[in-house]
């Protein structure tokens, strides 16, 4: 047998001896058949539905995305009585200079006075008198602009009630657990006198008359001043 055949039988014979565990297999072989893996996207933290679901028909699965639902539906409403706080004070301070024109005195003091009661509600009382007031002291031509006033007064007190109701009712978010849907209602169960009131009416039409209401008013009292 010649030197090299005698080398080559011996290396054989060690290579034969050498252990190779189940993961230097298991390495080649993903090396060699590596398995395709596919990302999901969505999950916990995503705010990504899952492929092929939808809110409607899986739900909304995480938080974040129920959060996100609930700004989508709150926003409008959110508009509406951002308006309605706008037109309100525009017409409160309409109603403050026309209580300067009623008391028939200096404007800064007249509305100094006004500015130190505290409750809306006792303003338009104040403003109320001192029309009512001006009307019986004036001409008849002149008394129809103050009772005119006078009935100012009432229509406010009427939307005041509305008004309070749609900024201090407490609302609640609702959602259908089976769709994923969210709805914002007032939220009655508690007896919230304010929440009751606004029952179960349409919010969104109902706070949109509301503002339409608080800014006819607020032009009209800018006319009559």
């Amino acid at each position: 047998m010649s030197r090299s055949a005698t080398c080559g039988a011996r290396t054989a014979r060690r290579c034969a001896r050498i252990r190779t565990s189940a993961a230097i297999w298991s390495r080649c072989e993903r090396r060699r058949f590596r398995r395709a893996i596919r990302r999901q996207r969505g999950g916990r933290g995503s705010d990504e539905l899952m492929p092929h679901t939808t809110a409607s028909k899986r739900g909304l699965r995480t938080p974040a995305q129920r959060r996100r639902e609930q700004e989508r539906q709150f926003k409008p409403l959110a508009i509406e009585l951002g308006w309605i706080a706008y037109e309100w004070n525009r017409l409160h301070e309409a109603l403050g200079e026309l209580f300067a024109d009623a008391m028939g005195a200096d404007t800064y003091s007249a509305l100094s006075a006004w500015h130190a009661v505290r409750s809306d509600l006792t303003q338009r009382h104040m403003l109320k008198a001192a029309a009512a007031r001006r009307a019986e002291r004036s001409t008849p031509q002149n008394a129809l602009l103050w009772r005119a006033l006078v009935s100012l007064v009432d229509e406010v007190n009427k939307l005041s009630d509305k008004r309070n109701n749609a900024i201090h009712a407490p609302l609640v978010f609702v959602t259908d657990i089976t769709g994923g849907a969210v709805e914002v209602e007032p939220l009655v169960i508690f007896g919230n006198e304010k929440a009751a009131k606004l029952g179960s009416r349409d919010l969104l039409p109902e706070f949109q008359w509301y503002r339409r209401s608080a800014e006819v008013l607020a032009i009209y009292a800018h006319v009559l001043h």
